[in-house]
C-alpha cells in the first residue's frame, strides 16, 4: 500500500495502528482542526509507505511488550517504523514523529544514520507500565556532538544526531554512540543538579544518574560505544 499526492485540504495529522493480526492495520488522516479527511483499513498488505506531506505522523504500538524499531528507509530521504512482526511504515514529507508504546513493557531502538524529508523532531511516548519501557538511540560512525538532557524521571531530549528528540513516561535510555571520536554531553535543569558517572567494563561505556536538590531522580543515561 503507498499513499501520495498533496491534498487540497493540508493534512495536520496521520495515524498507523497496527490491527488484530500481523498483516492488518488503519491509517488515519486528520486536518488542524481534528475533522477526518480520509481513513484506511488494510489486510494482507506489505509493507505500508506514506510520502503525503502532513505535519504530524503518529505510530502506535499494542498493549503487548513491543519492540519499536526506526530506522533508514528504501532510500536515505525515507524513515522506516516497524512495531514486532506488524507491517512496517515507510514515510517521509513529515515534520514530526510520535511513537507511542501503550501498555506494555516495550523496547524502542532509533538507528537511522539519515534524517527523512522534512522531519525536525522525533518524540517517544512509553506509556504504561511506568517502570520498564527503555529507548536506545544509536549515533553514527562519524564524529557527532550529542547531548543528552533530563528533565524528568521519565523524560528528557536528545540533540545532535538529525531530528531532536524527545522522551516522555520511559524509564530507560542508552546511547550507543557507534565509535568515531565522539563528544557526549549531559546538560541539566536549571538548578543545583547532583551527577554520579559510574564507569562500565571499559572505557567506551559507563552510566550517570542525576537528582536534582531537594528534589527526585531525574531520567538516568547509560552510554556504550563512546570512543
Amino acid at each position: 500500500l503507498t499513499v501520495t499526492g498533496t491534498p487540497t485540504t493540508a493534512i495536520n495529522s496521520v495515524t498507523y495502528t497496527p490491527g488484530g493480526n500481523v498483516e492488518d492495520g488503519s491509517l488515519l488522516y486528520l486536518n488542524a482542526a481534528g475533522a477526518q479527511l480520509m481513513s484506511i483499513s488494510f489486510t494482507d498488505l506489505e509493507p505500508v509507505t506514506d510520502l503525503v506531506p502532513a505535519a504530524t505522523l503518529t505510530i502506535n504500538g499494542t498493549n503487548a511488550n513491543n519492540a519499536i524499531n526506526y530506522s533508514q528507509g528504501s532510500v536515505a530521504t525515507n524513515g522506516l517504523v516497524s512495531i514486532d512482526g506488524f507491517e512496517s511504515m515507510e514515510f517521509s514529507n513529515k515534520t514530526s514523529l510520535i511513537l507511542n508504546g501503550q501498555a506494555g513493557s516495550d523496547t524502542f531502538n532509533l538507528n537511522n544514520p539519515s534524517t527523512p524529508a522534512g522531519l525536525t523532531g522525533i518524540t517517544v511516548n512509553g506509556g504504561d507500565p511506568t517502570a520498564s519501557d527503555t529507548v536506545v538511540v544509536n549515533g553514527t560512525t562519524n564524529a557527532d556532538t550529542i547531548n543528552f538532557l533530563p528533565t524528568a524521571a521519565d523524560g528528557g531530549t536528545i540533540t545532535g544526531l538529525g531530528p531532536t528528540i524527545t522522551l516522555a513516561t520511559v524509564e530507560g535510555v542508552t546511547i550507543n554512540c557507534q565509535g568515531g571520536t565522539d563528544i557526549l554531553q549531559e546538560t541539566t535543569p536549571a538548578g543545583l543538579t547532583y551527577l554520579t558517572l559510574t564507569p562500565g567494563a571499559d572505557a567506551t561505556q559507563g552510566s550517570v544518574t542525576a537528582r536534582v536538590t531537594n528534589g527526585g531522580p531525574l531520567l538516568p543515561m547509560n552510554y556504550v560505544g563512546f570512543d
